[in-house]
């Protein structure tokens, strides 16, 4: 589970278009059931578990290890550590992980990571993205920087992200 991770944002182009509000996705079909009709059970809270970061001549390896009830994913990815590298790094492996224990989560693709002040605070947004029908709902997330660091920061912003995505595909 490695890849290489693009040094800087592609930009986006911009467009208007309409947005609309969708339920926050709170439950899962059982066993892969389907959603139609299926079973259904609720979703435990997604928690941040780990997040190890090695730097070795100019390249890094991040693992992020999440969990959700008695289950646990670690997703690891490598890549260059420059031009905010390591943030985007923690934010893909962060996708990962949670893809491991809800498969819905690797259709969601990093659009975007920043660390920047916001008033008196250094606060990690993530953008992410999530194909839906012929466009894409965008997802967004943030978390303040506190004692773990910026890395521990992307990574709990990643997953308020991917908590807000919606049910319908």
């Amino acid at each position: 589970m490695s890849g290489e991770a693009p040094v800087q944002d592609s930009p986006r182009g911009s467009r208007s278009s309409r947005a609309t509000l969708r339920s926050l996705a709170t439950t899962d079909p059982v066993d892969g059931g389907d959603p139609a009709g299926g079973e259904r059970r609720e979703r435990k809270a997604m928690m941040l578990h780990s997040v190890t970061l090695t730097v070795s001549d100019n390249r890094c390896s991040v693992s992020v290890e999440v969990r959700e009830g008695g289950e646990q994913s670690v997703a690891i990815t490598e890549g260059a550590c420059a031009a905010g590298g390591i943030e985007r790094l923690v934010a893909e492996a962060t996708v990962r992980a949670v893809g491991g224990l809800d498969p819905g989560a690797l259709r969601v693709a990093v659009d975007a990571v920043a660390v920047a002040p916001v008033g008196g605070r250094l606060v990690a947004t993530a953008a992410l993205a999530q194909p839906l029908g012929a466009g894409e709902e965008p997802l967004a997330g943030a978390a303040a920087v506190g004692p773990s660091g910026p890395v521990d920061a992307v990574a709990r912003a990643v997953l308020e992200a991917l908590a807000r995505r919606s049910t319908s595909a």
